[in-house]
């Protein structure tokens, strides 16, 4: 599970409990359950088109100082933008949008950062799974074949 703060910061809701009293196959199943916490975050779509002028498409960027100019560029903008429209004497104007509203930028901005910082994690934790299942007994190799087989079977119906 993940969830959204205060600030717009996704966070992963669930630590990896694990023992030395565990069995392999609850370790590894330990391990998929944070993954897919994780997934959570790298799954979530993006609100704009990512390009931000003068900068780059947000999607794909990976340096995080630039992600922070990035937005300090976009609410910049903003803050200008209804600044020269409050001097103009607008009551009521049009919403600043620069391929999305602040807002938007906020979230696609925000998830771009979580899904950098979860790399490392994500990574870890399938490089930990890889190395637990040269720890798996045939007999549990066997079960857990024979699980995702019945899970399988069961979508056919």
């Amino acid at each position: 599970m993940s969830k959204t703060t205060k600030t717009g910061k996704m966070e992963s809701t669930t630590a990896v409990a694990l023992n030395t009293e565990m069995s392999t196959p609850d370790i590894i199943a330990a391990l998929d359950a944070k993954l897919a916490t994780l997934e959570g975050i790298t799954t979530t779509k993006y609100k704009t088109n990512g390009n931000v002028a003068g900068f780059g498409d947000v999607k794909t960027e990976t340096d995080i100082s630039k992600l922070i100019k990035m937005y300090s560029s976009i609410s910049g903008r903003e803050k200008a933008y209804n600044a020269a429209a409050e001097t103009l004497g607008l009551k009521a104007y049009p919403a600043f949008t620069e391929g999305g509203s602040a807002e938007d930028w906020f979230h696609d901005i925000n998830l771009r950062i979580q899904i950098i910082q979860h790399k490392d994690t994500v990574d870890t934790l399938n490089r930990y799974k890889k190395e637990m299942a040269k720890f798996m007994s045939e007999a549990d190799q066997k079960a857990q074949l024979i699980a995702e087989m019945a899970k399988f079977a069961a979508t056919l119906s």
